[in-house]
């Protein structure tokens, strides 16, 4: 019996080793990989902020690389902790060679079961190098603008939003700068495409953020901030009923009705349901009042559509950008929807004293799903409009927020190019059917709704770009 007793004993003692081997491996491993992942985003947030510094101030690249690294918890002597800045990088392929920052993050993580084995700690870092180049790419698919909110980007509920582009959003906010939350998933699908942010990114409530995370990182600028307002246009020919009776005349403030909108007495070219089962042509110009329509269905040939208050209304009825012949069929020259207020107005609109129909102030761009097809197709001129498809003036939002609004329902729609609202909201509801985007540059942005998908493809063509800076290692 003491013999046995002895064996159990041994048996027990070998077990316990294996058990605290398995638990080393497995606990101090798992922490070893979690301080490894912290110390590579912060490597590459630390490298892609220096290397933005390289082009006119290379003495201010190291210490803001250092910021930034800082920023996301390494600081080069605290709690044995090493961050070194190398300008050039002094290893890897692009050793010795001006216009790199190389940045490397190291710390000794102190074991916890492992240490009964005789292992004190862990060495753990990381290393990034970033370039100052021309012909690199940041590839974002949503850009937000807003330095300081928070939940500049927001994305909710329970649908699927698939994204073949970066995520940037330029907010330092501490608290949801980039919020996840609902049941919903994002998948940011490209390769290299990245998840950045210049404050907190927080998934809660079930929300899946599928994509390499990048917090407390570096803000980019409105990568279309030079780029021109289109000058306002004549007044567009008059709008052609395709289908229905001829009892069915152009409604008032239309192009071609009897009280068409001028710029002195603008009114929105507005189509009720008695226009049901209409199909109507409109035509590029100078649109002061707006467009709205239920019911009927409006082709949009290609070119300029310059809303001049009033905004862009449609609901239960076709937006569609068609070929010259009307036949429905998508036009490869495509349009684009630039949104602003009655010129001759802003006085009145600034003061808050302007009252509608009267005076046109800036008014929301809606496109509602429902039953209806949206199919919107960006401008394909050549000209430096080029790749968008909204263009919202870049001095005004609308009250209350909703600046773009985007409501899907059981049928798909489509906005594709490049949809531009720097200084207000756009807000994409899924629901059920597919919603197909681009791009979305917006000072802020929310994606939400219950059920679909939300593809967000980043197709050639998009233009907005911010080429120089990028990480190659």
């Amino acid at each position: 019996m003491e013999r046995k007793r002895g064996q159990i004993v041994v048996m027990f003692a070998l077990a316990l080793f294996v058990i605290v081997l398995i638990a080393a491996l497995a606990f101090d491993g798992g922490l070893m990989l979690l301080e490894r992942r912290d110390q590579q985003n912060a490597a590459d947030a630390a490298a892609l902020a220096g290397a933005r510094y390289l082009d006119y101030s290379i003495p201010d690249a190291d210490p803001q690389a250092r910021a930034i690294a800082t920023a996301n918890g390494f600081t080069d002597g605290v709690n044995n902790q090493i961050v070194q800045v190398h300008i050039p990088p002094t290893s890897g392929q692009f050793r010795m060679l001006p216009g790199f920052v190389e940045v490397v993050i190291g710390n000794r993580r102190p074991s916890i079961f492992a240490g009964a084995m005789g292992v004190a700690g862990w060495n753990v870092s990381a290393r990034a190098v970033a370039a100052n180049q021309h012909g690199l790419d940041l590839p974002f698919a949503m850009l937000t603008l807003d330095p300081t909110g928070c939940s500049a980007l927001a994305i909710n509920g329970t649908g699927q939003v698939n994204s073949a582009g970066s995520i940037q959003v330029n907010s330092t906010c501490t608290n949801r700068a980039l919020d996840v939350g609902g049941s919903g998933i994002v998948r940011v699908t490209a390769d290299g495409a990245r998840c950045n942010s210049a404050g907190d990114i927080d998934s809660h409530g079930g929300g899946e953020l599928n994509c390499t995370e990048s917090e407390n990182s570096y803000a980019i600028p409105d990568p279309l901030l030079t780029r021109p307002a289109p000058s306002v246009p004549p007044y567009p020919a008059p709008i052609e009923r395709l289908v229905g009776p001829t009892s069915k005349k152009a409604p008032g403030g239309c192009p071609g009705s009897t009280t068409p909108a001028t710029a002195t007495v603008p009114a929105t070219c507005a189509f009720n349901a008695s226009y049901d089962g209409t199909v109507w042509r409109f035509h590029p110009g100078y649109y002061p009042g707006g467009i709205k329509t239920s019911k009927a269905a409006v082709l949009f040939e290609p070119g300029i559509y310059y809303i001049g208050g009033g905004g862009l209304d449609t609901s239960n009825g076709s937006l569609i950008s068609v070929d010259a012949g009307g036949t429905g069929a998508p036009a490869a020259g495509g349009v684009l929807i630039y949104n602003t207020e009655a010129y001759n107005f802003h006085a009145q609109c600034a003061a808050g004293t302007a009252t509608n129909p009267t005076v046109q102030c800036i008014q929301s761009i809606n496109l509602n799903g429902g039953t209806a097809t949206v199919n919107l197709l960006p401008l394909n001129d050549s000209s430096i409009w080029d790749g968008m498809v909204i263009f919202q003036d870049r001095n005004l939002s609308v009250s209350g927020g909703k600046d773009v609004q985007i409501n899907g329902g059981d049928s798909a729609m489509q906005v594709a190019g490049t949809i531009y609202v720097p200084k207000g909201a756009v807000e994409v509801n899924g629901n059920l059917g597919t919603i197909t985007l681009d791009q979305v540059i917006a000072y802020t942005y929310k994606i939400t709704g219950h059920g679909g998908t939300i593809d967000i493809l980043y197709r050639d063509g998009v233009t907005a770009r911010i080429s120089g800076v990028g990480l190659v290692e």
